[in-house]
């Protein structure tokens, strides 16, 4: 029996190494020219927002939101709002309105409408033209959607344009009228009244001189004595003729004033009208 073993054994230690069974390499397996490289086993995708690309986040969010998941969906579009205040660059500005807009519907959904308006009004700045679509979106959202676009519109004044004064009221004839007048349809009867007697005294110091001047001046000149004359002169000069001018001076000052003070004082233009509610709504311009 010992003849049989030892030609095993010669027989195992001069055999072809490549009849050896087959064993693990723990180094690298050489490629032969030729063979295609395996393909590297992918990565399973990160489960966070700020790592996928935006269109998927987005496309996620919305399946949540769809399905029910309302607070998961919430979540990743706020990611998503970060990223866009954050400036990340080479974003599509359809798929930032359709991110923001859904997230303001959840919020506004969820009893936050404040918070809702702020980010429409983000969108709305950016771009005031911005459209919701009423098929996607409820109608209270679109309606709140659609308030914030006035706002935001009606906020946008332009500076480079002069802004022009309402026009001014046309002024009536009757501010001509002299001795007061104006001034009592105004109803200022202090100066109405000041303005009647110190025209009422220069009308009347004017008028008795102007005869007296006429009487005297029908007078011969042969008869008139160098003192009548000197009396005639200063007459005329010095109580005629200020009068008159002193008189259609004070005129034209009336007139002036009263219509200044017709277009700082508007008049007033009061309606009623019955209101829905029980009671009376009074408007007006003043």
């Amino acid at each position: 029996m010992v003849g049989p073993a030892i030609w095993w054994l010669v027989t195992a230690a001069i055999a072809d190494p490549g009849d050896a069974p087959d064993t693990p390499s723990t180094g690298p397996v050489a490629v032969e020219e030729g063979e295609p490289t395996p393909a590297p086993v992918p990565a399973a995708p990160p489960d966070d927002p700020n790592l996928l690309p935006f269109g998927d986040v987005l496309h996620r969010a919305e399946q949540w939101y769809f399905a029910g998941r309302v607070e998961e969906a919430r979540s990743w579009l706020e990611a998503l709002q970060l990223r866009v205040l954050a400036g990340e660059p080479d974003l599509r500005w359809d798929e930032v309105v359709e991110a923001l807009t859904y997230l303001g519907e959840i919020q506004y959904d969820q009893g936050e409408p404040d918070t809702a308006r702020m980010t429409f009004r983000w969108v709305l700045e950016q771009d005031v033209e911005t459209p919701i679509s009423p098929y996607h979106h409820p109608l209270e959202v679109v309606n709140l959607f659609e308030l914030v676009r006035a706002t935001v519109k009606a906020e946008r004044v332009d500076t480079t344009t002069p802004i022009t004064p309402p026009p001014r009221p046309p002024t009536p004839p009757w501010v001509l009228l002299p001795f007061g007048a104006p001034q009592f349809v105004q109803h200022r009867n202090a100066a109405g009244a000041l303005y009647l007697g110190s025209q009422a005294a220069l009308a009347t110091t004017s008028i008795v001189t102007w005869f007296q001047l006429a009487h005297a001046t029908n007078t011969p000149v042969t008869d008139e004595t160098p003192e009548e004359r000197t009396n005639r002169q200063l007459k005329r000069y010095a109580i005629q003729w200020p009068s008159t001018i002193g008189f259609y001076t004070l005129w034209a000052v009336s007139s002036i004033d009263a219509s200044r003070w017709h277009h700082r004082h508007p008049p007033i233009e009061v309606g009623l009208s019955v209101g829905p509610q029980p009671g009376v709504v009074v408007g007006g311009r003043f």
